[in-house]
C-alpha cells in the first residue's frame, strides 16, 4: 500500500524579501538604540545645566531618563519581535503573517510620527522666551541641542523613513496573491494528519509449558487432535517382537 504524500508549498520570492525587509527594521532599532544610549549622557547633562534655574529641574531630568531609557528598551523589543516574526513567516505561518499586519500597521503610525519629531526638533531652538518665571525654554533647547552629537540627528532621521518605507512593503508584499496561496498551502499542509504506515503484526508469544502459540493470543481455534494420536495417560502401544 502507498501513502500519497502532499507536494510542499515553495516559497516564493515577495515573501523572502518581506522577511529580509523585517530583519532589516530589526536591525536598524538595534542601531537607534545603541546611538540613543552613547548619547543618553551627554544629553542628560546638558539638560541638567540648562534647566539649573527651574525649580523641579531634577524631576524634570529624572522624567528624560525614564523616557530614554524606555525609548532604548522598546526599540530593542521592537527589533526582536520583528526578526521572530520575519522567521515564523519564512516558515509559512499565517498566523505570524497576521500579526506582521497588525505590528507593521502600527509601525507606519509610530515610525511616521517618529521622523516627523526627528525633523521637527530644530524648531525648538527657535522657540521665544516664554513668560513663566525660570529658565527660557529656547535657551534650554539651544543648550540641548549644541551638547548633542551632529550625527545623531541624521542618523535617527533616516533610520525612522527607511523604517516607515519598509513597513508599508512588508504589507504590500504579503498581501500578494502568491504570498496568500502560500500561506494557504502551508496552513493546508499543517492540518493533514500524518498516517503511519501499518506495521506488521508480530508472532504472538509462545505457551510456557508446550512451546505452542496461545490459543486465545492468536485468535484461532486450537488443531484437532489427530484420532490416533494417543491421549493424555495412555500407555505407549508395546513394541512388536524383534
Amino acid at each position: 500500500m502507498s501513502y500519497s504524500q502532499p507536494q510542499a508549498a515553495r516559497r516564493p520570492g515577495i515573501v523572502t524579501t518581506a522577511a529580509y525587509l523585517m530583519v532589516l527594521v530589526g536591525v536598524l532599532e538595534l542601531v537607534n538604540a545603541i546611538a540613543n544610549l552613547l548619547t543618553m549622557n551627554t544629553i542628560l547633562d546638558a539638560a541638567r545645566r540648562a534647566y539649573t534655574g527651574l525649580p523641579n529641574a531634577d524631576t524634570v531630568i529624572a522624567a528624560m531618563r525614564a523616557s530614554q531609557i524606555a525609548g532604548v528598551a522598546l526599540a530593542v523589543l521592537v527589533a526582536v519581535g520583528f526578526v521572530i516574526l520575519a522567521a515564523f513567516n519564512l516558515r509559512g505561518s499565517n498566523a505570524a503573517r497576521i500579526v506582521t499586519w497588525v505590528v507593521t500597521g502600527i509601525g507606519v503610525l509610530c515610525f511616521g510620527c517618529g521622523a516627523i519629531g526627528v525633523a521637527a526638533t530644530g524648531f525648538l531652538t527657535n522657540l521665544q522666551p516664554g513668560s513663566t518665571a525660570g529658565p527660557d525654554p529656547g535657551d534650554a533647547a539651544r543648550r540641548i541641542s549644541a551638547a548633542t552629537p551632529g550625527w545623531l540627528k541624521p542618523t535617527s532621521l533616516t533610520i525612522e523613513i527607511v523604517n516607515l518605507l519598509a513597513v508599508i512593503l512588508i504589507i504590500i508584499l504579503l498581501a500578494l496573491p502568491a504570498a496568500n496561496e502560500y500561506f494557504r498551502r502551508r496552513g493546508a499542509m499543517a492540518e493533514i494528519p500524518v498516517m503511519p504506515y501499518p506495521s506488521v503484526p508480530g508472532y504472538p508469544p509462545a505457551a510456557p509449558e508446550t512451546g505452542e502459540p496461545a490459543a486465545a493470543e492468536t485468535g484461532f481455534p486450537p488443531a484437532a487432535a489427530h484420532p490416533d494420536a494417543p491421549k493424555d495417560g495412555d500407555q505407549p502401544p508395546p513394541a512388536p517382537p524383534a
